[in-house]
């Protein structure tokens, strides 16, 4: 069974809401067994509190009817159960998961305006070249009357695509899994060079580090050490340049190394966030502080990309104009002009 992670933000809240007031694990899983929530989430519920009531613990439970479970709620719930702090750990799943849903749901609701404005140049251009162009051409041919050069290579151009357009599709393909071979071949040199482009490098460190320090600090508010911490956070990393930067500090850190200057060395330039995490080390703070540079981080990035959306508007406007003109000027203009000089002309 697999859960995605709306499901698991479900589960963790109303989980975490029941064991607060005081209810036994058995009987919350019970109650969300029977609650309006996904089918899944609760086939999930009926599982555990079967397995437990054979014996089994919650985690055993849990790893045996999730085999694909995400580290960190693995390891969360694990000390969570040992430790006897399993409503906590709940606690700060949900609140780790529900922060990564807003995030998301923010980009999404922020890039839908300008993915609507492609969507309707594609559309007006493909209803410009696919109907209007063949119409003016019979209505060419009806009245005798030769189109202008500009008009007969966009109607060439257009009768060629749909001609090949399964050939087309087909090295479309083709070419998207060349790309696809080419990135999983040489995915640690295609992530560095990302890293050295002025916008899309500084956006990719960015929503990494954050990806790593929101982990992080939910690792270590459930107890887990911070060797295992650091390991688990890494593995939430998707650029492989990083993800080497960061392995490489467990190895220090094991042999006495401090934290803040470990991750300072490998992978972070900015001061503000290694004083943070010196701050947190000395005064024994690192999973609020961690946290607290998670906030900023995603502020960050609902910000640069807010601003990234509002410049690509008018940019899509431009290009949508400046595809209209083209048309008008290179084909219609000319085309109608020589219909009105043959209806001048007419005996």
């Amino acid at each position: 069974m697999k859960l995605n992670r709306k499901e698991w933000t479900s589960w963790c809240f109303q989980v975490a809401m029941l064991l607060q007031q005081n209810f036994l694990l058995q009987d919350v899983l019970e109650i969300v067994s029977k609650s309006r929530t996904y089918a899944k989430v609760k086939h999930l519920s009926v599982c555990i509190r079967e397995d437990m009531i054979k014996g089994y613990s919650f985690s055993e439970s849990l790893q045996r009817h999730c085999t694909k479970i995400e580290s960190y709620i693995m390891v969360s719930i694990n000390s969570g159960e040992e430790n006897s702090t399993i409503e906590k750990t709940f606690h700060h799943l949900y609140l780790y998961l529900d922060r990564k849903n807003r995030l998301d749901e923010k980009l999404k609701s922020t890039s839908a305006y300008p993915l609507l404005i492609l969507v309707v140049a594609i559309g007006l251009t493909s209803a410009l070249l696919g109907f209007m162009v063949p119409l003016i051409q019979e209505i060419a041919q009806s009245l005798d009357t030769p189109l202008p050069e500009n008009t007969r290579r966009i109607i060439h151009a257009t009768q060629w695509v749909s001609l090949h357009r399964w050939w087309l599709m087909l090295g479309g393909a083709l070419f998207a899994g060349f790309l696809y071979f080419i990135g999983s071949k040489y995915k640690y040199f295609i992530h560095s060079v990302w890293l050295y482009f002025p916008l899309l490098g500084e956006w990719i460190r960015k929503k990494d580090l954050w990806k790593f320090f929101s982990t992080f600090s939910l690792l270590l508010n459930n107890q887990v050490s911070a060797e295992q911490s650091l390991s688990i956070a890494a593995e939430t990393l998707q650029n492989a340049r990083l993800y080497e930067e960061i392995s490489l500090t467990i190895a220090p850190i094991q042999q006495g190394a401090t934290l803040s200057g470990s991750l300072h060395r490998f992978m972070l330039s900015s001061e503000y966030i290694y004083s943070l995490l010196k701050t947190g080390e000395e005064s024994n703070r690192m999973a609020q502080n961690a946290q607290f540079i998670s906030d900023a981080l995603q502020n960050e990035l609902y910000a640069r990309y807010e601003q990234w959306v509002k410049l690509a508007e008018p940019a899509l406007f431009i290009v949508i104009g400046m595809i209209i003109l083209w048309m008008v000027f290179s084909a219609y203009l000319p085309m109608l002009s020589l219909f009105q000089w043959d209806m001048w002309h007419i005996p």
